[in-house]
This record gives structure tokens, sequence and C-alpha cells, in this order.
């Protein structure tokens, strides 16, 4: 589908308010639209009231996402803190303290590269 949600809605009930509109003349032609009507204006309800539950969802989503990254940010700043407590206690040149330190060397760097495939025979 290339609308967008509010022009699909604004697409329903145009179509819908000209069918109401011209309800009698088309009745005379052969075609009783009443069943249209009514079957359009139950799609759209039905496709209002689960773009309400998706835009809530998408609300619910960004809050979490924040909150998420809120805590995360936390946990990383305390257990950081804490690093450089520990290694200060334990002397950042001992090995204790060079093992606390390097934790945090670890995650920043990232893993270390990949071993070479060897060759095949």
């Amino acid at each position: 589908m290339s609308l967008t949600t509010t022009e699909t809605f604004g697409f329903s009930d145009e179509f819908v308010q000209s069918l109401t509109a011209h309800q009698a003349e088309l009745l005379v032609l052969g075609v009783d639209v009443s069943t249209w009507i009514t079957d359009i204006t139950t799609k759209r309800n039905t496709a209002v009231a689960k773009d309400q539950v998706q835009e809530a969802a998408k609300t619910t989503l960004k809050n979490r996402t924040a909150e998420t990254e809120t805590a995360l940010q936390t946990l990383y700043d305390t257990v950081s803190s804490r690093i450089d407590s520990a290694a200060g206690a334990a002397g950042k040149t001992t090995p204790l303290g060079k093992e606390f330190l390097n934790i945090r060397s670890k995650i920043r760097r990232g893993p270390g590269p990949t071993p070479p495939t060897p060759p095949s025979p």
C-alpha cells in the first residue's frame, strides 16, 4: 500500500461521503450501495482501532527504550567507577589492579581479531 494512514482514512471517508450523497441515484441505476457503506465503515473503524493500538505501542516502545538506555548507562557508570576504586585500592600497576582495569579495556576494545583460517592441504 502506498498511501499513508491519514490518506487511506481520507480516501475511504471521501468515497463513503460520495456514496451516501448519491445513494438514491445509484439505486435507480440498479446498484444498492448501502452494504458497501456499512462494509467500508466497519473496515475503517477496525483500521482506526488497530492504528490506535499501534501508535500506543510505538509510544510505549520509545519510552521503554529511553528507560533501558538510562538503566544501562547507570549500570556502566557504576561498574566503571567501582573498577577505578578496586584498581586504586589494589594499585593500578599490580597484577590485580591491571586485571580490574583490563575488564573495562576489553569491553571498549571489543574482541580480538579473528584468527586466520589455516590453508587447506
